[in-house]
């Protein structure tokens, strides 16, 4: 497979950009949207999924494309899942230092589930991050905010200016409605990768999906205490999308680019592990694909999605009554991706030169604190 060069990648721009707008990378149906940039709240668990999609939002700011949905990342907050907690924190700022953006606030969460001490996934190694960075972890440091605080305080203060992209288990999310049960309806909107809508799944049982099945109490309040619908990325829809680990390995990661070269390392683990032949899932990046550009998936189902919660061999199941008859929607499925988009979409985001990387942010006293 031949290198691919930043010209190749600058003609490829160009001819885009010569094409009328309706062929484009990620047509407008119609002028861009009256209401400004949609202001992003990240939780996240990374995972070198969830940096891949901190690296998307992060390069498609840069861009300035009237094709892309205007956003800006505003603070990531950050729960146990891929990793403990505070290693978590660590793989989010290694993330922010490629892609040139150490000024964006970073909140320590929960670092486990509402009820049980669950193990941390290890897909991605036993960092979440192909287990590549130093063990040590920086302390906190003295004034550090808790992320539930963080989260609850500017959603308050500031409602309906934020959107909330959940990237991990529900946990902070749970406990943010706990302490303030308007938290979900103050959001512009809110996106979560999670969940299993038609039986499928990726943990081995019918049903069951990595980020609900950590924490099912949480997902289940969380689906249980919003009138607003909330956008699911089930994990049939992630693998549906049918992008082949020969084409991460060697179109994507042949890209030569700080944001790429870090998350070869951060996907060494499960990339080893695979075939060439064997898909390649990255549910988080094309949820950030798909809020970027909405063209990315062709349908948005609604629903009332459900939370097994039992104990038992269904605890942390889902599924999705489509009929109507369980109860008032809940949830929006975003259901059949394009591949084809989604891969262009990840090429020209991940070849995007991040800015010159400031200093490390520190949370403002007043919206913060």
């Amino acid at each position: 497979m031949p290198h691919v060069t930043g010209s190749m990648l600058l003609l490829l721009g160009c001819f885009v950009w010569l094409l009328p707008a309706e062929a484009r990378l990620c047509p407008w149906a119609g002028p861009p949207s009256s209401e400004g940039v949609v202001e992003l709240l990240l939780d996240v668990d990374a995972g070198a999924d969830d940096a891949m999609a901190i690296l998307e939002l992060l390069a498609a700011e840069q861009l300035s494309d009237p094709s892309l949905t205007p956003t800006r990342v505003v603070a990531i907050s950050c729960v146990g899942g891929n990793a403990p907690v505070r290693l978590v924190r660590r793989n989010v700022m290694a993330t922010l230092e490629a892609a040139g953006r150490l000024d964006i606030p970073v909140f320590l969460g929960a670092h486990v589930s509402l009820l049980h001490e669950n193990p941390t996934a290890t897909m991605y190694g036993r960092d979440g991050f192909g287990d590549f960075l130093p063990d040590q972890v920086a302390a906190d440091e003295p004034g550090d905010v808790h992320a539930v605080l963080a989260l609850t305080r500017m959603v308050r203060e500031n409602p309906g200016r934020f959107t909330l992209l959940a990237l991990a288990p529900l946990t902070n999310v749970a406990l943010a409605l706990r302490l303030d049960p308007s938290f979900l309806d103050n959001m512009r909107a809110v996106y979560f990768n999670g969940a299993a809508a038609h039986g499928g799944g990726n943990q081995g049982q019918p049903g069951k999906e990595i980020n609900v099945n950590f924490d099912p109490e949480a997902a289940f309040i969380v689906y249980n205490s919003t009138r607003k619908a909330i956008n699911v990325m089930p994990s049939e829809t992630a693998s549906d999308l049918r992008v082949s680990r020969a084409w991460r390995v060697g179109v994507l990661g042949a890209v030569d680019s700080a944001q790429v070269r870090l998350l070869n390392r951060a996907e060494r683990v499960v990339l080893e592990a695979a075939g060439d032949k064997d898909p390649w899932v990255n549910a988080n990046g094309l949820l950030a694909a798909a809020l970027l550009c909405p063209c990315v998936v062709r349908e948005r189902n609604p629903g009332r999605l459900l939370v097994a919660t039992a104990d038992g061999v269904a605890r942390g199941a889902t599924f999705v009554d489509f009929s109507g008859a369980g109860g008032p929607d809940n949830v929006l499925v975003l259901e059949r991706p394009d591949s084809s988009l989604f891969r262009a979409l990840a090429l020209r985001l991940l070849s995007t030169p991040p800015p010159q990387s400031g200093p490390a942010a520190v949370p403002e006293k007043g919206l913060f604190l």
